[in-house]
């Protein structure tokens, strides 16, 4: 099991990654590894290690603007 200071030091590491599906994947982890730490799930969106594994995601999306993110739900609702 990983530390609270381990897990933030791991998505810290990761500002440099370019792979957007290992990152994606870790997203999940990180917040089981969290809430094994005893951080409440509530709590976890706003814990910084997710603030920056979220953000480096956004990042290796170019940053959507709300146009291409309501494109997005669209193009899904008529799927």
């Amino acid at each position: 099991m990983m530390t609270e200071r381990e897990i933030c030091q791991k998505c810290y590491s990761l500002q440099d990654a370019s792979n957007f599906y290992p990152i994606a994947k870790l997203l999940p982890e990180t917040i089981k590894e969290l809430n094994e730490t005893g951080i409440e799930y509530h709590d976890i969106p706003n814990h910084p290690a997710i603030i920056i594994l979220v953000d480096k995601i956004l990042d290796m999306m170019n940053r959507p603007d709300l146009n291409k993110i309501m494109d997005a739900f669209q193009y899904c609702k008529n799927m």
